[in-house]
Parts: C-alpha cells; sequence; structure tokens
C-alpha cells in the first residue's frame, strides 16, 4: 500500500475517531481493526513499520502532563500525516520524519509539558523567553548524557517550527526559542567523532565462534534437522494442539491397545527404554504426555486402570531420563559421534536455536552486511551463479532507503547489486531453509503454527533476542567442551563484554586485513573473502562496508608503519631497490600519522592514497608501492586505488625492499627447499624447479648480507 503527502499547512484537524496512521503506508494486510484511533490512550505505530526485525513501535500519552494531552495528540498526529515546514524541512534535510523518530518525539518532549506545568502554565502562547532559559537550566543541571540534552532542546525547537500548522491558541510565541542560537551553543558541542566505536570480537574469540558454527551447518546440521522435523511431528500429535485439525486424528481405546505391543517391540529392537521424566521428588517416571504425542491419544487413554496403561505397566523395559528421538546421530566430530546418544525430545529445539545461530554468524560475520539486512533476508534470496562461480545473496536495505526527497522509504529498498559471498554463506542459507517455512531467514519463532508470533507487525527475530542466541550459543559450546575436556571452547571477552549482531561487520573488516592464523583461517581465506565482497554490493559505498574496511586498512598500515620505524630504531637492515624508498616513506608516514586514531571513514580513505602510506608487507619482501614501476599485475581496489598484487611479485621489480624480518622467512623458505632438493626421490621436474628456487633465493640473501653497512650485524 503506497500514499501520498501532500503539503498541508493548515490540516485538517482530527476527531476522536480519526486514524492515527492516516497517510502513512501500512503493512500488507493490516486489518482496519488494528488501526489506533486519535482518542486512544495509545497509538499503535507497528503497522507503518516494515521492518519484520523491529520491536513493538507506539506513542503513550499517560506521562504527558493531562492540560497538554491534547496538543500533544494533535501535534503527533500532524507530525505523522503531515509534511514537515519549510525551515524546519530545510534544516533536517527531510520533508517527513520516519516513524520511528516520531516514536521518541515524546520521550524528549513531555518534560518540556512537565516543566510548563509546574511553573502553572497550562496554553503554550503563554510561554516567555524566561522559561525556555530556566528550562535549559534544567536541562544544562540533569545528569544526562549531552546527546540527551540535544534531543530535549531539538524538540521544543521542532514544535515552534510548527507552530503554524497548530490550531490556534495551541503554538508557541512567533519569538524562537532561545534566540535561535544554535544547540550547540546552548548545551555544548559533541567531542569530535574518531574512530568507529563499534568493538571488534576479539581473534581468540571470532575463530573458534566461527568454527563451532561452521561445524553445525556443515556437519551437524542434518542430524538436527532430522530430529527438529521429528519433533514437529509428535508436537502436532499434542491433544492441545490438534484442535481443529483433521489430520492425525486420536486412535480408539481398542486400537491403541493393538498398537502398543509393536510399539514396545520397536524400543527393544532399538536398545531403547520407555519415555520418562522426573516428578517433583525426582522419581523418574513414565512420561505419559509423550506417550500421547506417540500414539496421537489424548490424555484419557493412559489414566490409570485404562487397558492401555496396564499394557505399557506389564512392560520389563526401563524409563530412560527423558524422551530421545529416533532421529540418529550420523555426524562426527575428531572421528567419534558428536553426540553420545540420540537427541532428545526436549532438546531439539534448543540444537534448531543453535544451528539458527550458527547460520547468523556465518552470514552476518562473512557477508558484511548490516544486522537489520541479516535479519530482512528471505527465503530463496541466494543464487548460485554457475558460470561465474559466485554465490549471490539479494536483500532489503534499510538504512539508505530514500526517496528523491531524501526521506526514509518505510517499505526499503531492495539491493540493486547482490552480496558475493562464500560457498559456506550459501550453505547456511539453504539450511536455514530446511529449518522452517517462514518467508523470513530469521523469524521470531521457529514454528508459527506451533508458536504464534506476538501482537507487533513484524515477525523477524528481534535484535535484542539475537544477543540471547549468540551468547546463549557460547555457553552452551563452552559447556559442551567441558563436558568432553575440548581445547577449543570460547573464551570470554575482557570486560565481560558481550556478544553482539552489529559487531561481526566491523569485525571482518579487521580480519581482512589482519589474516588472522589459525584453522579458521586456513578454510576461510580472508583474502579471497574480500576480492568477492567487493565485486558485489558490499563494494558499493552505499553499503557502508569500504568505510569500515578503509577505516580497519588504515590502522593497520599505522601499526605496520609503527613496527617498520621500531625496527629500524633498533638497526635493522633494508636492502633491495626500493630500500631508500622505504625508508623515506616510513620515516615520513610516522611522522605524519602517529597517533592519528580520531579520523572519521572519509579520512581514512583520503590518509590511504598517501604515498607514505604505499607499503605493502609481502612473503620473504615488502613493496614500496609506485604504479609506475610496477611488474604485477595491479588491480582497481574499491576506492579507484591501485594496489599491489602480491600474489604475483616478481623478484626484479623495482618496488621491492627487503628487510631482516623478510629475509627471516626466506631463510625458513631456504631450509625448506634445502631438504626437498636433497630428496633423492624427488621428480626430476619438481628437483630442478626447487633447486632453481633454492639458488635464487640464496643470492637474495647473500646481495642482503652483502649490502650490510660494515661493523652493522644481522642481530642488531
Amino acid at each position: 500500500m503506497t500514499t501520498s503527502y501532500e503539503t498541508t499547512t493548515a490540516p485538517d484537524f482530527p476527531a476522536g475517531d480519526t486514524v492515527v496512521l492516516l497517510r502513512r503506508p501500512l503493512r500488507p494486510g493490516t486489518p482496519a481493526g488494528r488501526l489506533s484511533r486519535f482518542a486512544d490512550a495509545r497509538w499503535d505505530l507497528s503497522p507503518a513499520v516494515f521492518e519484520d526485525h523491529m520491536p513493538a513501535c507506539s506513542i503513550g500519552f499517560d506521562k504527558c502532563p493531562p492540560a497538554f494531552r491534547h496538543l500533544a495528540r494533535t501535534y503527533l498526529w500532524i507530525l505523522l500525516n503531515t509534511v514537515q515546514p519549510v525551515g524546519r524541512r530545510r534544516a533536517s534535510g527531510v520533508t517527513r520524519l520516519a516513524i520511528l523518530t516520531i516514536s521518541q518525539v515524546g520521550t524528549y518532549l513531555f518534560p518540556f509539558f512537565d516543566f510548563l506545568a509546574a511553573r502553572h502554565i497550562d496554553r503554550l502562547p503563554a510561554v516567555t523567553a524566561g522559561d525556555y532559559d530556566a528550562y535549559l537550566a534544567e536541562i544544562k543541571n540533569a545528569e544526562i548524557p549531552l546527546s540527551a540534552r540535544e534531543d530535549l532542546v531539538t524538540e521544543v525547537r521542532r514544535l515552534w517550527d510548527h507552530r503554524a500548522q497548530l490550531p490556534a491558541g495551541y503554538a508557541l510565541p512567533d519569538a524562537p526559542p532561545w534566540d535561535g542560537d544554535a544547540t550547540q551553543a546552548l548545551v555544548g558541542a559533541r567531542p569530535r567523532q574518531g574512530e568507529n566505536s563499534t568493538r571488534r570480537i576479539p581473534e581468540q574469540v571470532m575463530q573458534p565462534l566461527l568454527l563451532w558454527s561452521i561445524r553445525y551447518i556443515e556437519d551437524f546440521a542434518p542430524d538436527i534437522l532430522a530430529a527438529w522435523r521429528e519433533y514437529l511431528t509428535l508436537t502436532r500429535r499434542n491433544p492441545r494442539r490438534r484442535a481443529g485439525s483433521a489430520s492425525d486424528q486420536p486412535r480408539m481405546a481398542g486400537q491403541l491397545a493393538a498398537e502398543i505391543p509393536g510399539y514396545l517391540a520397536e524400543l527393544a529392537a532399538r536398545g531403547d527404554g520407555l519415555p520418562g521424566k522426573r516428578d517433583e521428588h525426582g522419581t523418574l517416571r513414565v512420561d505419559w504426555s509423550h506417550l500421547n504425542r506417540i500414539f496421537t491419544c489424548g490424555q484419557d487413554n493412559f489414566r490409570p486402570g485404562r487397558a492401555s496403561r496396564l499394557l505399557i505397566e506389564a512392560s520389563t523395559l526401563p524409563i530412560e531420563d527423558g524422551a530421545p528421538l529416533t532421529s540418529p546421530i550420523t555426524a562426527a566430530i575428531d572421528g567419534s559421534p558428536w553426540l553420545p546418544r540420540r537427541i532428545q525430545y526436549r532438546e531439539a529445539e534448543g540444537h534448531a536455536w543453535r544451528l539458527s545461530t550458527a547460520c547468523l554468524i556465518v552470514i552476518a560475520y562473512l557477508s558484511g552486511m548490516r544486522i537489520g539486512e541479516v535479519l530482512s533476508l528471505r527465503r530463496g534470496c541466494v543464487t548460485h551463479d554457475q558460470a561465474a562461480g559466485m554465490w549471490l545473496v539479494y536483500g532489503t536495505t534499510w538504512k539508505d532507503a530514500r526517496d528523491e526527497d531524501g526521506n526514509k522509504v518505510a517499505e526499503g529498498q531492495r539491493r540493486s547489486e547482490p552480496w558475493v559471498v562464500i560457498p559456506v554463506v550459501g550453505q547456511a542459507i539453504t539450511v536455514l531453509e530446511q529449518l522452517h517455512d517462514s518467508p523470513l531467514l530469521f523469524p521470531a519463532v521457529l514454528d508459527q503454527g506451533l508458536f504464534p508470533t506476538t501482537a507487533r507487525a513484524g515477525t523477524g527475530r528481534l535484535p535484542d533476542l539475537i544477543k540471547l542466541d549468540l551468547n546463549k550459543f557460547t555457553a552452551h559450546i563452552n559447556e559442551y567442551c567441558e563436558v568432553r575436556r575440548r581445547n577449543d571452547s570460547i573464551p570470554g571477552e575482557p570486560g565481560g563484554l558481550r556478544l553482539t549482531g552489529s559487531r561481526f561487520r566491523r569485525t571482518l573488516a579487521w580480519h581482512i586485513y589482519r589474516r588472522p592464523r589459525g584453522l579458521v583461517a586456513g578454510a576461510i581465506q580472508y583474502g579471497h573473502v574480500r576480492t568477492q565482497m567487493f565485486l558485489g554490493y558490499a563494494g558499493n559505498y552505499h553499503s557502508g562496508f569500504p568505510d569500515d574496511a578503509a577505516m580497519e586498512e588504515f590502522l593497520t598500515r599505522l601499526e605496520e608503519l609503527s613496527d617498520d620505524v621500531a625496527r629500524q630504531d633498533a638497526g635493522e637492515h633494508v636492502s633491495g631497490p626500493a630500500a631508500g624508498r622505504y625508508l623515506d616513506r616510513i620515516r615520513d608516514g610516522h611522522s605524519r600519522f602517529a597517533g592519528r586514531v580520531h579520523i572519521t571513514a572519509a579520512s581514512a580513505r583520503a590518509m590511504l592514497a598517501n604515498p607514505s602510506l604505499q607499503i605493502f608487507p609481502g612473503h620473504g619482501m615488502t613493496c614500496v608501492f609506485d604504479a609506475r614501476k610496477a611488474l604485477c599485475e595491479t588491480q582497481a581496489s574499491y576506492d579507484a586505488r591501485r594496489t599491489p598484487t602480491l600474489d604475483d611479485c616478481r623478484s626484479n621489480c623495482g618496488n621491492i625492499a627487503r628487510t631482516d624480518t623478510d629475509i627471516a622467512v626466506l631463510q625458513d623458505d631456504i631450509s625448506r627447499l634445502t631438504r626437498l632438493v636433497s630428496d633423492p626421490l624427488s621428480p626430476p621436474i619438481r628437483h630442478r624447479r626447487e633447486a632453481a628456487r633454492l639458488r635464487e633465493l640464496q643470492h637474495i640473501v647473500s646481495q642482503h648480507s652483502r649490502t650490510r653497512p660494515p661493523g652493522e650485524h644481522a642481530d642488531a
């Protein structure tokens, strides 16, 4: 449903039964009876919020002083249903406010009404310059963040800007609050925004977290999916959930008694006991409710004295501590089954949620999407381009969805270009599509039929619940490792910092440039991840990921620069055709950029082009990059800067410098090649190739040693 937003300088003021969201696009299928009316004590704005992963959105008027409630309703209705006045539009750059913004207006406007009521002012035209000053003093004395002070001032200004749209007698005086002084002049300027404040997930946490997530997707998923499907089948047989269903009709008493012997024989053949659970005293007893599910029968069928119950009680089978499902455990970890027994009925849902969480971790971390975009992904979003060998993910953007006037597009916008991801991301999406029937990959519940969602409009998983899911996942993995005495648990973070979905994007940018070591790093080639991502929408500036990437690349260069200077100060020797340029650049770069961490992403992108930062560590060499002298195949990176292709480096390139640190790497290569060349069983072609490479490396090391100044030692 779409709506036009006409310029309205004198709106028809609403009556008590006027629809609140009169001129807003609504979610498809919203019933008219759900729409809030002007006179309601609380307005539900959720029908106009299209993001499925957002919580319920509303405005309540109970905290507004009674004398100002009608004014507050009228003003907020105007914000919802008309365009902004020209002055406010010019200041904010948008013609209408977003729903989520309007939902917060009362939070920062009602305190102004409280202040006026305390001064026995019940009409806005009566407000004076002295009242504004007194309110500002109260704001400045309050122990609240600077951002909250700004919002309190802004909402008074916004109310004043709309004075011509309010009914007669409802508007503030024509004189602007605080003589029109800038907000920063009134409450103080914010500190300069520097490096992205989103905390990265430390490498020692991210590596095992990703490892276990991939295990769930690649190894454990078939077992979990089979158990989850069996769980759903049994749960749907619950008499309370069968109401009105024509399928799985309950067994008649005689039919049930005839089926029980076969069931008991199946249990004996599998080596299973009867399903059991402990009562309030801890005594293990037959789980009659689970037998109701198995036989699709009512609760009365197993009452004491019934024939069906007597047959069960006469069985010599033991009682299990739980109710194992029949789905087998087929996956292994380190050569042993990943679970010592089949998944229990009451364990299946936990396993299913952990599988969903593992998929979220892989998708969020290895795609670079914002968490809101991940939570908005829908069934069928991934395709595999076999000709190009690429996995493509199509999604919806919310943050950057704007119309020609700069207003937020409530319905979001489909990405014009897909995200290009590596295969394990596509595999994670495929697993999610098998896990449930929801159109969203990350629904609020895994089975809408069994567990209906709340009254909020969206059916997606909320970010706050994702936070809980992530930390439950790590807690379970650590318990699993502790019980099995494994050493690949997920450590806690310093200060007890908890995982959140928004941290994966920044962490990936860091790992792309730091190239972590370890088991996961061997399976996930971060250079390939970077290349794939920048082929797709992640490489477009509208995605926001290049900003994170530029910042991380800049910070990485600064750290490398600092290390280079420290080694030079300690007497490290440098050789090669670019040795002089290397020394000049690290000294110049260190003096220019040392300590420059409070920068914006735009500044980082600009600084990366500075020649002093065009130093790229490679394997046994350092590239002091100059495109005019480069012999490698250069590529255009995401910001159109030419960068070296380090895996195509030529030994005679004029951009090469070699430090003692590089030479140490080459000496390790020499030791390895010496062993291979001395192997008498080495094939002739391989022997000749490795012998030639060995001679080349020995010559490089020898040249490095000969150019060392007299009296300088290699361990200086």
